[in-house]
């Protein structure tokens, strides 16, 4: 089977206004529960939600769930926009897991629901997916979670929320695309400065940057934006919106094979006995990746890993 073929994976949706559940009444979830998703019209909204932790991190029930419903979508013709949003009010997705919790599946590596080896097949597929993806962000979004969000068409987010990549500070590179699509948002030169320093950028300062469309300053701002933008690419015909998708994949879409690269170069780095030294450091100074100061503000505390 060939790379292309292999990374013919998918991924998943979003949600809507913020009191999710009460507004949509024939919300489906998940086969793990770390996602909601319901249509109105052509759009489906999709709710991440993996409260088996409490920062939303990106693991392999959640890779599961959106690999199950991006299959799905592959041959949809009644979705014409999806919008990805969160449950939890702190972390839109945080970073892909470090240390695998009770009731966290197993997968093979050569498993396309295997998070730490195919997240980068997977939201690969996002971007082939005939749908418009737009990503709304009111948080923290580091690491897989920001990978995901800049695998979306488009992306927006309240000024307070934080975008990252901490990899560099555990010893390892990005894996699920974020040293291929970060340059062709924001150039190369910024790009390296915070893939090499790991360090945060607001929700204000993202949108200065190019690394998202848009920066509100309240939720319900961006909501209402959000929706009146997904009503309108709705009403226009599927082969459109899936043509204009399609060329503009060709113009600004890193190649499957660097994006493979990455993924390759990111299992060799984490495995080295140096990167495992932090990845335990982190663990113990996140308290096994709980809501605490560190996991709060990464970008900030990185350099504690090193004292």
């Amino acid at each position: 089977m060939s790379i292309t073929q292999l990374c013919l994976l998918s991924f998943g949706l979003l949600l809507q206004d913020l009191p999710i559940q009460a507004k949509y009444t024939n919300a489906s979830t998940s086969q793990y529960g770390t996602i909601t998703h319901s249509q109105k019209g052509a759009v489906l909204n999709v709710l991440f939600d993996n409260n088996s932790t409490e920062i939303n991190i990106y693991d392999n029930k959640i890779q599961s769930d959106l690999y199950d419903l991006v299959t799905q979508l592959q041959n949809d013709t009644t979705v014409k926009v999806l919008v990805f949003r969160s449950a939890n009010p702190d972390f839109f997705l945080a970073h892909g897991e470090l240390t695998a919790r009770e009731g966290t599946p197993n997968f093979a590596l050569d498993d396309p629901r295997n998070e730490v080896a195919n997240a980068w097949r997977l939201f690969y597929n996002v971007t082939e997916l005939p749908m418009a993806s737009i990503a709304v962000v009111d948080g923290r979004a580091r690491g897989a979670g920001n990978e995901f969000a800049m695998s979306c068409d488009m992306r927006f987010a309240t000024k307070r929320s934080m975008f990252g990549q901490p990899e560099v500070g555990l010893g390892f590179n990005p894996g699920a695309g974020a040293t291929q699509y970060l340059p062709r948002l924001i150039g190369r030169g910024r790009a390296l400065e915070y893939l090499l320093t790991g360090l945060d950028v607001t929700g204000e300062e993202a949108e200065r940057l190019g690394w998202i469309n848009r920066a509100f300053g309240e939720a319900n701002e961006m909501e209402d934006f959000v929706g009146d933008l997904a009503r309108r690419i709705a009403l226009f015909p599927n082969l459109a919106i899936a043509n204009v998708k399609a060329l503009v994949n060709t113009a600004t879409r890193p190649p499957l094979e660097d994006l493979a690269q990455e993924g390759l170069r990111y299992l060799g780095a984490a495995s080295t006995e140096e990167a495992q030294g932090l990845i335990n450091k982190t663990l113990k100074l996140t308290d096994d990746e709980s809501r605490r100061w560190f996991e709060l503000d990464v970008g900030k505390h990185l350099p504690n890993l090193y004292k």
